[in-house]
């Protein structure tokens, strides 16, 4: 299946990302070529400076085959092509239903949750970030491919039978009240799982919320997933978590550019979520 564009958008001059980022967040990416289709799939020349849409769906789920890798045996082998670039597609035309039972088949085939969440997800992730680098997939598609992906790993750990979560064992995963990019905490969440932690997994929360979550669920840690370059909000954050009178560890999430944020205020930096995970043994350890 390929993404049918309009042919009369008009194509920015080349080089200048920074100059069309508005009118990607509106959902449109100028071309002047003419052409009503693009695929997700195919090679094209990436521009250099794709790193924001790279960070939603690559930074945060490249880490996972690292992780995954010691707790998935035997080892499985990499999606084909057509599988991931079949997923991509799906997830850009937001193909919920044709999505799902693409994850099923991979499960009645042998293949674990972990190999979905690894390979699968991850693999497809990747895709939609370099679409969107080579210009075939809008900020818009590829927000929208990235949210139907989240959908799919939230689904790959099933509800707990017992509501009740041991503090001792609790890890509190949220975000900035405005932060648009989720997939990450997700799959995040659910390489913590496989490995035996408790998640509370509840994104786009304010200082005071999170404030008071930590008050009532005593999380031995939390992770922070921002990916705004300033920080917004951030600190706030950190000053409601540090208030507590037994406050957790804070890890922090997201690009590279926030190591300096990070030095800050002291807290720990995570680049993907075997980061997160080995940084979670070590603090609470």
């Amino acid at each position: 299946m390929t993404i049918k564009r309009g042919a009369n958008a008009v194509r920015a001059s080349s080089g200048s990302r920074n100059g069309d980022a508005e009118g990607d967040e509106s959902g449109g990416r100028s071309h002047g070529d003419g052409s009503s289709q693009r695929s997700v799939s195919g090679e094209h020349p990436a521009h250099d400076d794709g790193a924001e849409v790279v960070a939603l769906v690559d930074h945060v789920v490249s880490g996972l085959h690292r992780q995954h890798s010691e707790v998935i045996a035997p080892p499985e082998p990499e999606p084909t092509a057509s599988e991931t670039t079949r997923l991509a597609e799906l997830s850009v035309a937001r193909d919920l239903a044709g999505a799902t039972a693409l994850v099923q088949t991979a499960l009645e085939q042998g293949r674990s949750a972990g190999w979905i969440g690894q390979h699968l997800v991850a693999a497809a992730a990747r895709q939609l970030g370099e679409a969107w680098t080579d210009d075939r997939l809008s900020f818009a598609e590829v927000t929208v491919g990235a949210g139907v992906l989240q959908h799919l790993v939230r689904g790959l750990t099933p509800p707990r039978a017992d509501g009740s979560l041991k503090a001792a064992e609790l890890i509190l995963l949220t975000s900035g009240p405005h932060e648009q990019h989720t997939l990450g905490l997700y799959v995040l969440a659910h390489a913590l799982e496989e490995v035996g932690w408790s998640v509370h997994l509840q994104p786009r929360l304010s200082a005071r919320a999170i404030g008071s979550l930590v008050d009532t669920e005593e999380p031995v840690a939390v992770g922070i997933a921002i990916s705004d370059e300033r920080g917004t909000g951030l600190g706030a954050i950190i000053k409601a978590i540090r208030s507590r009178p037994s406050p957790p560890s804070v890890i922090l999430g997201g690009p590279v550019h926030l190591d300096a944020l990070a030095m800050h205020h002291g807290v720990s930096r995570a680049y993907d979520a075997a980061d997160a995970v080995a940084l979670v043994h070590e603090l609470v350890a």
